[in-house]
């Protein structure tokens, strides 16, 4: 909901060089067949709405089972604001860091290390899980990872279909190993 509010608008409209504006708050003054680069606004939006969940989803298994998801959500909505949408708009919206000369094609510096150094920082802050080291942490429910592993891995829910044949082609000549 924060992406669609402010976020898309801070990280990625006009600004300065920290943050964007809000011309775009609420998806205002996009028009629906708006390119961004080379594809539709829209669906730039969604993609980088994903990159934005998929942060704050590696900081939230760092303090698993450590607060109460009242403070999570108060945590991420403040975290968020003041750190993922400045960083996002300093790296991939020509702002501080891109002026300086910083490139991050696969979210290194604006997913991975922002998330990273979150998630040690609050899994320090928080202190250890209660009852680590005296009590086995089981599984509550193992089908659920192997059900989004295969949700992950399905070629049929996955782009990887369109970059494959329907059909396995026979070896050839050039595909077989020099003898």
């Amino acid at each position: 909901m924060l992406w669609i509010v402010y976020g898309y608008s801070l990280a990625f409209s006009e600004g300065n060089a920290f943050f964007g504006g809000f011309q775009w708050a609420m998806m205002k003054n996009i028009e629906l067949k708006a390119v961004m680069g080379s594809f539709y606004q829209y669906i730039h939006v969604e993609f980088q709405a994903s990159f934005a969940c998929i942060t704050v989803g590696l900081i939230v298994g760092a303090i698993a089972e450590r607060i109460r998801f009242s403070a999570v959500l108060i945590f991420v909505a403040v975290w968020v604001t003041l750190t993922y949408l400045p960083i996002a708009h300093m790296v991939w919206a020509g702002g501080f860091l891109a002026q300086d000369g910083v490139l991050d094609f696969a979210g290194g510096t604006v997913v991975h290390i922002n998330a990273a150094v979150a998630g040690l920082v609050g899994a320090y802050l928080v202190g250890k899980r209660a009852g680590f080291g005296k009590e086995a942490f089981k599984p509550h429910n193992l089908p659920k990872p192997a059900d989004g592993l295969y949700l992950y891995r399905n070629p049929l829910m996955s782009a990887g279909l369109a970059l494959t044949p329907a059909r396995p082609q026979p070896p050839t000549k050039s595909r077989r190993w020099p003898s």
